[in-house]
């Protein structure tokens, strides 16, 4: 049976509510995470689309800004890549080690104080 046949088949018996079925909690996991990733690479092939029909910045300046703009946007937008994102913003600012410290351990205060409340 092909892979695609499998799913619709596993969705089938995940379907039916009030009987039982032979699918499992782990088939029913596995299709989860094929559907995340799945979802992951168009949301990907979209972002690409809409870079490459954007305009062109004209100067390294101009493409520095527009990185920044973007990698703050996806910072604040995508929970979980939010310390990717956060470590392009502190490379595009050329923090030194000692300030970088400083960000480091004021973001794990932070964190320390939402997770006490």
């Amino acid at each position: 049976m092909e892979q695609y046949e499998y799913v619709l088949q596993i969705e089938r018996m995940a379907a039916i509510s009030g009987k039982s079925t032979s699918v499992t909690t782990r088939e029913l996991l596995e299709k989860l995470m094929d559907t995340e990733m799945e979802l992951a690479k168009w949301q990907s092939f979209r972002r690409q689309e809409s870079y490459e029909s954007a305009d062109k910045p004209e100067t390294e300046a101009a493409a520095i800004l527009r990185f920044l703009k973007d990698s703050f946007y996806h910072y604040i937008t995508d929970q979980k890549q939010s310390d990717n994102h956060l470590r392009a913003i502190i490379r595009i600012f050329n923090y030194t080690e000692p300030q970088k410290k400083k960000i480091a351990s004021a973001i794990a205060e932070r964190i320390n104080k939402k997770n006490s409340l």
